[in-house]
């Protein structure tokens, strides 16, 4: 990929007023102590200084017998050492020599994983119990699907039956995260059928980030609108915490799966993209301009920051969407009414199948199963309506200055302490103090949609 998608000027035929969804290929984007002065003299007392000559010594000192240094440098050489040797300025300097190796340390990447757990549990920690997504619903295919057709991948026909029964419910949108390349009848020419007739249906393709290899979509809405990719971004710990906007490859610009649906439910709603505010080659949906990730922000360092990322929140735990199975779609037991005018994403969830991911919740480690990539998909869907319609902001991050001045002064704050503080009786109950509030204080921030250093 070629990296951050550039201005709407660079990619020729689009512009963010004018972009249509129904176009496959849109070129959108994307301290130094001062003032210090030596008291008048008067206020000092010199002694006279006897440099005796010592055998072997040289210089200045060993050639001024019997002389006195100049009371003005000395009391300055004096008053400078009472100085520097006060607890709360030796402080403040050890903590800026701290907070310049503290800072190397941090570019070094050591600390990101550190980072990334705080990020993982403060998002956890912002869960108070489930919140149902009204706007998006899974319909999952099931290890017990699988076994009921007696054959993977699913026919054509059985595709295309789903799609035809899912309209029935007057979905607003349909995904389909399931590759359909290559044909797999008998059913080929109906499934075309559907998928050409219903411009409400989007299916998937793979990109193939970080040198793997792409999946096209189906021939029929080759070169269409309705063509998402569902390429995922996975941290090196595994977990997936950034989402996919855009991806460009130099020439032509590819929009995610959860992207094309938003944008079609938000369409019906006389919602469309516009230029970001104030930079005006970012998204905007609604009053939200949504900041492209960048490869520093908060925790991350040298982070891979191609094409338009952003932070996922996973608003809503672990499971906020309804979800249904194929078996109960055939079977006709999804009430009336629970999916109408919502983004419905078929996927699979099936052992033998594997298309699972791990999240800030720990899915997929530790022991717990993985999340479908339909459910992610959902997620990032679900974050974009929320931004047009509920003026929900993504995360955001301090910038490099202020995050600098963050770190500084936790950093001296930390030095000035322990040499202030000679007890042990009074100096753990204070550093236990500190660090809860640095805790705190992360919380919160993070609460108002700010992610801030939690190791500095």
């Amino acid at each position: 990929m070629s990296g951050r998608l550039t201005d709407a000027s660079a990619l020729p035929g689009m512009t963010w007023q004018g972009m249509v969804l129904d176009n496959a290929r849109p070129g959108i984007p994307g301290s130094a102590l001062s003032g210090v002065t030596a008291a008048p003299e008067s206020s000092f007392v010199i002694r006279k200084v006897d440099v005796r000559h010592v055998p072997g010594a040289h210089g200045s000192m060993a050639g001024s017998k019997g002389k006195n240094w100049n009371p003005g440098i000395m009391a300055g050489i004096t008053t400078t050492g009472k100085f520097l040797r006060r607890p709360a300025v030796f402080g403040v300097l050890a903590g800026i020599v701290l907070f310049v190796i503290l800072v190397g340390i941090r570019e070094t990447g050591i600390l990101q994983p550190l980072e990334l757990e705080a990020y993982d549990l403060l998002l956890r920690l912002q869960e108070h119990g489930a919140a149902v997504e009204s706007r998006v619903a899974l319909l999952a295919i099931t290890e017990a699907d699988i076994q009921s057709l007696g054959r993977w991948p699913l026919p054509d026909e059985v595709l295309a039956g789903m799609i035809s029964a899912l309209q029935g419910y007057q979905p607003d949108a349909i995904g389909i995260d399931i590759y359909r390349d290559l044909a797999v009848p008998p059913g080929t020419e109906q499934l075309d059928a559907i998928l050409a007739a219903n411009s409400n249906v989007f299916v998937v393709e793979k990109i193939g980030t970080g040198g793997g290899t792409g999946v096209p979509p189906p021939k029929v809405l080759a070169g269409t609108g309705q063509v998402g990719f569902a390429d995922l971004l996975v941290d090196p710990d595994g977990v997936v915490r950034r989402g996919l906007l855009f991806l460009d490859d130099g020439v032509d610009v590819f929009y995610s799966l959860s992207l094309r649906l938003a944008l079609h439910y938000l369409q019906a709603r006389d919602i469309h993209p516009r230029a970001g505010e104030p930079e005006p080659s970012h998204l905007r949906l609604g009053d939200v301009t949504l900041r492209p990730f960048e490869a520093n922000d908060g925790g991350y360092v040298g982070a891979d920051a191609g094409g338009y990322q952003f932070m996922m929140d996973y608003r809503g735990g672990t499971q906020p969407f309804a979800s249904y199975s194929l078996g109960e779609l055939l079977s006709g037991d999804i009430p009336d009414g629970a999916l109408a005018g919502k983004i419905v994403i078929i996927g699979v969830a099936a052992d033998s199948v594997k298309d699972d991911f791990i999240t800030p919740y720990r899915h997929g480690g530790h022991g717990l199963p993985g999340v479908p990539g339909s459910t992610i998909h959902a997620h990032a869907a679900s974050q974009l309506l929320r931004a047009a319609l509920d003026d929900d902001y993504p995360t955001g991050v301090l910038d490099d200055v202020k995050e600098y001045a963050w770190i500084l002064f936790w950093t001296v704050a930390g030095v000035v302490l322990v040499l202030r503080i000679k007890s042990a009786g009074r100096f753990v109950p204070l550093a236990l103090f500190g660090t809860a509030l640095l805790l705190l204080l992360s919380y919160l921030a993070y609460s108002k949609g700010i992610w801030l250093p939690l190791m500095p």
